[in-house]
């Protein structure tokens, strides 16, 4: 929770109920982490109440999080690419986790790394080796020879 926290500027809060904060302030994201067979076992109930106005993902095995509805990925990558120059075509892009589907279906080339979900496998166009293996390099090497 600490690493997201420092590398994405986040607040740490505990609370009691999600509703709590959800209800009080605008959510861009909130983080819930966790021992993976609770939140596996419980993250549908943790969820229900706010499937109308928040969207709801793992991110890792031992995060859940939520997000105001349409903020993904591809969305940023379609927002700040063209303003480059740059059209999906021409993208390559590289997930593992749930949050990485949309912007591996929106590039021209998305990849899987081998230790990504399954959903995110099933709509690459390649799957490489896993994070501890190059993976990234790997599949650089195959795609621009």
């Amino acid at each position: 929770v600490k690493y997201e926290r420092d590398a994405c500027d986040l607040k740490i809060r505990e609370v009691e109920s999600l509703h709590e904060v959800a209800d009080a302030y605008p959510v861009d994201k909130l983080l819930t982490a966790g021992d993976p067979a609770y939140l596996q076992a419980h993250y549908e109930e943790m969820y229900a109440p706010f499937k109308q106005t928040l969207s709801g993902m793992f991110t890792a095995d031992w995060y859940f999080e939520y997000t105001a509805p349409g903020i993904d990925k591809a969305r940023a990558l379609e927002g700040a690419l063209p303003k480059l120059g740059i059209n999906a075509s021409e993208v390559v892009s590289f997930g593992d986790g749930q949050n990485d589907k949309s912007m591996i279906e929106w590039a021209g080339t998305g990849v899987a790394m081998g230790n990504a979900v399954d959903e995110v496998k099933a709509v690459a166009q390649m799957v490489t080796a896993n994070n501890n293996e190059d993976g990234i390099a790997v599949a650089l090497d195959k795609l621009l020879g």
